[in-house]
């Protein structure tokens, strides 16, 4: 007999334990990966002076930020990654008598990178712009690229709308039936099973069921009859671009639409064409010189003395009975440092240098944007919610679409602003709008958005040079891009006018479909921006004004005159039964409105914001910032981290500002000259509307006029109207030569 003895058999090992150990580990190579791209790239997102402050002043917050990434997203995605695999990693390993640790590993890391992988093409199917830089010869666009256009645009969008739920039907039936079989291991395997699927079904048509709200929220009479306002705004959007205003391009089929009810009033300006002073602007019916931010740069003294001294169109809305609210995305920004006395403010702050620290972290970890793009996410990371690249106009209109039901059952009236990122720079937009007006066969630097450098922006005084030399068809392809967005801000219009009629408030309430101000997109005279000059015509100031007012739709109209956002609030007043706040410099449209005969003779007087660069006037040197905005401008940390003005620049902008007043007819322009005197000029807009021809010596009488009354806004805050300009009315220019 053989006296062996036999080799003691080895424990079996834990699959689940090693999945989980196997996911860490692959967590912990991701995160470390992270650190070093953040270290040697700043995370793509800063390469200028702020960028080597953060690492100077602030690494405490970079190191916190990152232990919080690490804690919320990686543990959180690997809790994620080894529910999902360790069915996947069973199965693999169903036929093998013996398991090790290595073969759980390997398979685990082939499941965690399929998991990846799908996720990834997702993320790149929706925002095809961060293939943008890649090398054409990159093996990832070159993979893209084999994968034939029916096939990207058809099938992948219905696999990626499948999978997800396919996946989280075969994990609740593998968890059900592992529960059941544990609690009751005597249940017949195929009997176990069925009862599992039928688990399974259940779950699925309950979720179905639940009906979406949303859409059919009920409503009930509101015994306060006063009408809602709801404004609803689009950052950079241009009045000529919106096809109701014949453009060439069908952009905004559904805004058309509304506008076949409402007056659209087709010459309406900001006086000033940047966001923060703009919507300053039109909440206070101030003018930037009478409300104190005449830049995009404030700080807290001129904030609060806003707040102070300014009427608020929002907080007079409030003490008068109504529900205020402001949702948007990060372009919504300026509600956040300036509430105006909204009652709630769904916005986040974007001037603010934490944001920007943490957007520069969150996009070196992958992990955050392949699984927290949602609003699991944004609860976790707040300030995703800063980032264009998560929350999404589709977001807001969600956000917009649910308030809307929910305020079915208030007794308020509502005043809402809603404020989109749609057409600002870069004119970032999913497959269906980047494609909608682009040249399919585009090949250059262009082809999913404006390769907009804001590095080079702010640490450059003369990027107009650089963009005088853009090619057409690069030009054709930004314009494009941005015709996209009006498209994608039409739809958003479209659905929160839906919501309006299915919820029983479209028939009371007043909507504004509006913007902050254009953007020159490179028209004669002028090449790409915005409140840098008054050169090119009138895109800069000339933003839509889209008014319906309940039960005045057989009075629709097309109106013509001149009228400027400070009438906005005065409007909304005067047709809300609101008394006017005194100090407001506007005046109500509602003679316009009611398509009265009186004309209210308003001209537009304006002026440009803070010179990023050099302006251009042929034959002429303007005065400019001989510093960029990086050099200019510091981080006030008492101050919410907000980027603001050194107080030695403060004069110097005020001091390059180019002013303007436009009648019907004529344009008269001031520009700080840097030799000593001014450069004053003066269009015939009748026969030059691009303003390419200085016409002040053929019509010195009108130019004499003109630089009066501006001369009288600008130095004693004293306006005219076009009556008392030209009492005998407008000069007609003469017609042009044959």
């Amino acid at each position: 007999m053989s006296s062996e003895v036999p080799a003691p058999s080895r424990r079996p090992i834990s699959l689940a334990r090693w999945v989980f150990l196997s996911v860490l580990i692959l967590q912990l190579l991701t995160f470390a990966g992270g650190l070093v791209f953040l270290m040697v790239s700043g995370g793509g997102a800063m390469n200028n002076k702020f960028r080597h402050e953060a690492i100077d002043k602030y690494w405490t917050y970079i190191v916190w930020d990152n232990v919080e990434v690490f804690l919320k997203a990686y543990i959180s995605s690997g809790l994620m990654l080894a529910v999902v695999s360790l069915p996947a990693v069973q199965w693999m390993l169903r036929h093998r008598d013996r398991v090790t640790r290595w073969a759980v590993m390997w398979r685990t890391s082939l499941a965690c990178s399929v998991i990846t992988l799908f996720f990834s093409i997702c993320l790149v199917y929706n925002r095809p712009h961060l293939l943008d830089g890649m090398p054409s010869d990159h093996w990832l666009l070159s993979l893209r690229n084999l994968i034939p256009s029916v096939v990207r645009d058809t099938i992948f969008p219905a696999v990626m709308d499948a999978v997800p739920w396919v996946v989280l039907t075969g994990l609740a039936f593998f968890y059900l039936n592992a529960l059941l079989r544990r609690l009751a291991p005597a249940w017949p395997a195929g009997t176990r099973r069925w009862t599992v699927l039928a688990k399974v079904c259940l779950i699925a048509v309950v979720c179905w069921a639940i009906p979406s709200w949303n859409g059919r929220a009920s409503h009930v009479p509101r015994t306060d009859r006063r009408p809602n306002v709801l404004i609803i705004a689009s950052d950079s959007l241009r009045a000529d671009h919106l096809s109701i205003n014949g453009y060439h391009r069908l952009t905004s089929p559904n805004i058309d639409a509304l506008a076949k009810e409402s007056v659209n009033f087709t010459k309406c300006f900001t006086p000033i064409a940047s966001t923060v002073e703009s919507l300053t602007t039109t909440m206070t019916s101030q003018y930037p010189h009478t409300h104190g931010l005449q830049h995009m740069f404030p700080n807290r003294q001129q904030v609060e003395s806003v707040m102070k001294n300014s009427p608020a169109l929002p907080q007079l809305m409030r003490e008068h009975g109504y529900d205020t609210a402001v949702m948007g995305d990060w372009c919504a920004g300026i509600f956040d440092m300036l509430p105006f006395g909204f009652e709630k403010v769904d916005a986040t702050t974007f001037d603010n240098f934490k944001v920007y620290m943490s957007q520069a972290i969150y996009l070196s970890h992958p992990v955050l944007p392949l699984y927290f793009d949602n609003p699991l996410g944004y609860w976790l990371f707040p300030k995703l919610e800063s980032s264009a690249f998560f929350v999404t106009p589709d977001v807001v209109t969600d956000r917009v679409i649910e308030r809307l039901a929910q305020q079915t059952r208030s007794e308020k009236p509502f005043f809402w602003k809603v404020f989109y990122s749609c057409t600002h720079i870069p004119y970032t937009n999913t497959p269906e709008y980047a494609k909608k007006w682009t040249d399919p066969n585009y090949k250059g630097e262009h082809k999913h958005q404006f390769q907009f450098d804001v590095n080079k922006w702010i640490t450059s005084i003369d990027m107009g040079a650089k963009w005088k030399t853009t090619k057409k068809e690069d030009v054709d392809q930004i314009i494009g891009l941005y015709d996209g967005g009006v498209s994608k801000f039409d739809d958003c219009v479209r659905r929160v006018v839906e919501q309006l009629k299915a919820t029983g408030q479209y028939e009371n309430t007043i909507i504004l479909v509006t913007s902050d101000h254009g953007d020159d997109l490179f028209e004669p005279n002028c090449t790409f921006g915005h409140g840098i000059c008054f050169n090119g015509g009138d895109q800069n100031n000339n933003i839509p004004a889209i008014v319906r007012i309940p039960g005045m739709e057989k009075s629709a109209h097309t109106n013509s005159k001149i009228v400027r956002s400070i009438d906005f609030a005065p409007t909304i007043l005067d047709l809300c039964g609101i008394p006017k706040d005194p100090r407001m410099e506007g005046v109500s449209l509602r003679p316009y409105l009611e398509q009265t005969s009186k004309d209210l003779g308003l001209a537009f007087f304006g002026e440009t914001s803070y010179l990023f660069c050099k302006r251009y006037i042929p034959g002429e040197k303007p005065r400019y910032i001989e510093s960029p905005m990086d050099s200019a401008t510091k981080i006030d940390e008492t101050f919410n981290w907000h980027f603001v003005l050194k107080d030695k620049y403060q004069p110097i902008v005020l001091n390059t500002k180019e002013r303007v007043l436009r009648t019907e007819r004529w344009k008269f322009v001031f520009t700080p000259g840097s030799e000593g005197y001014n450069i004053e000029r003066l269009y015939d807009l009748e026969n030059d509307p691009h303003c390419e021809k200085n016409v002040a010596l053929k019509y010195p009488v009108v130019f004499d006029t003109m630089r009066r009354r501006l001369n009288a806004w600008m130095t004693e805050k004293k306006e005219s109207r076009i009556p008392d300009i030209f009492p005998k009315g407008e000069p007609v220019p003469d017609p042009p030569a044959a």
